[in-house]
């Protein structure tokens, strides 16, 4: 019938579980004009390949559950659990002195330590030493040596960290 709008549902997404960052190709019906993607109830990005197919990236803060989608029609969540694995995503891999990586991941629990390790040529000064935001301690310290003398207070959220370098 012209005009007919498909019904919004999920019939599949693939891979089934993966770290934050992982994409996700979800398919099934009605996916034009789709306003958003979920997974465990935490917005990702994504991008509408077809009426049939999205890819879509887990986000930081997602939970296992299901993977919801919104659109025209209401919102279709699929039947099986996406998975979400314990990891850790970096926003820079290197920089210059004073650039701030976000440390963020999935499956820490709320009081849960944090290490961070640095590179055998990282050298430390007088300043600062780092900033961070965990739910349990953090300390910065350099391999096959022994830690580094300045630990990271505690903080409130238990899913990224942001380190001064």
């Amino acid at each position: 019938m012209p005009g007919a709008v498909t019904p919004l549902a999920v019939s599949s997404f693939s891979p089934v579980s993966g770290t934050i960052g992982t994409e996700v190709t979800i398919r099934g019906s009605g996916f034009t004009g789709v306003a958003g993607v979920r997974f465990g109830g935490v917005a990702g990005e994504f991008s509408v390949r077809s009426s049939a197919e999205i890819t879509a990236t887990v986000p930081a803060g997602a939970s296992t559950g299901p993977v919801n989608i919104t659109g025209h029609g209401g919102t279709a969540a699929s039947r099986e659990a996406f998975t979400v694995r314990p990891g850790i995503v970096l926003s820079a891999l290197s920089g210059p002195p004073g650039t701030i990586v976000m440390v963020a991941g999935a499956g820490f629990a709320a009081e849960e330590a944090v290490d961070i390790y640095l590179g055998a040529d990282f050298s430390l000064t007088d300043q600062a030493l780092a900033s961070a935001t965990s739910g349990g301690p953090s300390r910065v310290s350099r391999p096959r040596s022994r830690p580094v003398p300045r630990t990271l207070a505690r903080h409130a959220s238990p899913r990224s960290a942001g380190i001064r370098a």
